[in-house]
């Protein structure tokens, strides 16, 4: 009777170890399964992602233009004025038409134009952080993706591999059974 009962354990144990690798295995597929849905979803991220950085790249480019233009405007304003208050002429006519205002109309437009430099200044600083930045996302995501890649690859082979031990394990009676 105890001679029955042994190869029955072993018949149970062979089972509970195919049952396990089974498990084993779907869980393995579980995660390829899982990590494609990750990698597609994370694709079209990039994707999305270089479409932005492709958008805004330009239009830092026009506002840095933008900003050159607007200082060689201010530069030659500032010379403009700086002429014109030399000369002894224009500061008498306008002193005795206009009572003084055109100066300092002109030096109202200056100080105007040195905020907006500043202003375009600290834009273009947070627009040239903001696409280097998106710069650094892309490239992380990236190397993200080819380790989600890889992993992917490795639960499928470890899907597979669990799989087959797990046939083996079930229509092998030499690996449990001793002789």
């Amino acid at each position: 009777m105890q001679g029955k009962r042994r190869p029955q354990l072993r018949a149970g144990r062979r089972s509970v170890y195919t049952l396990l690798l089974l498990v084993l295995s779907a869980v393995a597929a579980g995660g390829f399964w899982f990590l494609t849905a990750k990698i597609d979803a994370g694709e079209a991220q990039i994707d999305a992602g270089q479409t932005r950085l492709a958008d805004k790249e330009p239009a830092l480019e026009a506002g840095q233009a933008e900003l050159a233009a607007g200082k060689q405007r201010l530069s030659e304003g500032k010379e403009e004025y700086r002429e014109a208050r030399e000369s002894l002429f224009l500061v008498w006519g306008d002193k005795l038409f206009k009572g003084g205002k055109g100066f300092k109309q002109a030096r109202e437009q200056i100080a105007e134009g040195e905020r907006k430099i500043a202003d375009g200044e600290e834009r273009i600083s947070a627009g040239e952080i903001r696409v280097a930045t998106g710069r650094q996302q892309l490239r992380l995501g990236g190397k993200r993706l080819r380790l989600a890649r890889i992993a992917r690859v490795a639960c499928a082979a470890v899907a597979v591999l669990f799989a087959a031990a797990a046939i083996v394990t079930r229509f092998t009676r030499v690996i449990l059974q001793p002789r």
